[in-house]
């Protein structure tokens, strides 16, 4: 029976995190792309291999999918660059869209045995009022608001690409605001949710995200 290494990317973040944690705990071997020097890293759990490397760079990535002979390799790709600004950002799409692409690749290459893909619910383009929402059969970056919502539309179409085109085995999943144990960098949601229950929040704004309303209530 091959052994298995879960690679994970967004190691260092609430998510990551977390997903690591569990797969230590079921006594997976984990190992996480983690950038050089980044202070979030310490929320990575004992047990975690870290490989210092970034989306953008082939080198780090090329080391980072190299495990011994006979092992599969499962992908958790989690990292993302999240922005509340609508405005494009180059950098976000850089992250995103370019990162994914790369890790996608790297998964044909090296012949995983299964990708997961962490996408967004703001990927999905919404629909009138009353109206169900399901996945669609592509993802149209011009059919979503904001620089965040259309690069992970954009990077969940590679994903589903290279599914039909060249059969990877992947999956993609579609989360919203995410909160809970853990979350020591006590990210957005968790500001909003905490500050809302404490009466903090006076007025909130139409936004391409709720943080943004969280954030913009906060400075009126």
């Amino acid at each position: 029976m091959n052994k298995t290494t879960y690679l994970l990317t967004g190691a260092a973040g609430f998510l990551g995190s977390n997903i690591s944690r569990s797969l230590i705990a079921q006594g997976q071997k984990v190992r996480a792309l983690v950038l050089d020097g980044d202070p979030a890293a310490k929320s990575i759990p004992d047990g975690v291999e870290i490989v210092p490397g970034d989306l953008l760079d082939p080198d780090s990535l090329e080391r980072f999918f190299t495990v011994p002979a006979g092992e599969d390799m499962i992908v958790l790709h989690a990292a993302s660059f999240v922005t509340v600004v609508p405005d494009w950002n180059e950098k976000v799409c850089a992250v995103n869209v370019t990162g994914t692409k790369n890790i996608v690749d790297l998964c044909l290459l090296h012949n995983v045995k299964k990708l997961v893909y962490v996408s967004s619910t703001g990927a999905v383009p919404e629909l009138p009022h009353g109206t169900k929402i399901k996945e669609p059969e592509r993802l149209d970056p011009d059919l979503v608001p904001g620089c965040y919502q259309k690069t992970k539309a954009m990077a969940t179409q590679i994903v589903l690409d290279a599914v039909q085109t060249y059969g990877l085995d992947a999956s993609v999943i579609y989360p919203s605001g995410i909160c809970g144990p853990n979350d020591y960098g006590y990210s957005f949601v968790s500001q909003f949710i905490t500050d809302y229950a404490r009466g903090k929040l006076p007025a909130g704004i139409n936004g391409s995200l709720i943080p943004l309303m969280y954030a913009i209530s906060r400075t009126a």
